[in-house]
């Protein structure tokens, strides 16, 4: 009995160290993705883009009417990308617009971070 729970615990640890790894790199991954298949046409029967696109549609209806108002009026005038793959994902509109959105994020919290460290 006392193996089984060990494989069972070595398990769960497996499975919680997946989920911090595809949060923090599911971006990278899609981004290298799209390089290596780039589409002109954002409604080509894409299955890894169509579901990324039903998720993200489930999320903004399940999140309210407050997210989606938020996502449609994020504007990244301000930012500059530093990773020119997001371009291969202009085809794909919300994806576009989700990744953009991430990546900015993340960049202003690594400035963010980099200042606090520099204090």
């Amino acid at each position: 009995m006392l193996y089984d729970a060990n494989v069972i615990l070595r398990v769960v640890e497996g499975f919680h160290s997946l989920q911090l790894y595809a949060n923090a790199f599911w971006v990278e991954h899609l981004l290298e993705y799209a390089s290596l298949n780039p589409r002109s046409d954002g409604r080509a029967g894409d299955p890894l883009m169509t579901q990324l696109l039903e998720l993200y549609d489930r999320f903004i209806r399940h999140s309210g009417p407050e997210i989606k108002s938020t996502v449609d009026a994020f504007d990244t005038t301000t930012e500059r990308l530093q990773d020119i793959r997001i371009q291969n994902l202009t085809s794909w509109g919300d994806i576009y617009g989700l990744v953009r959105q991430v990546l900015t994020h993340r960049q202003a919290s690594s400035r963010h971070q980099q200042a606090e460290k520099s204090e």
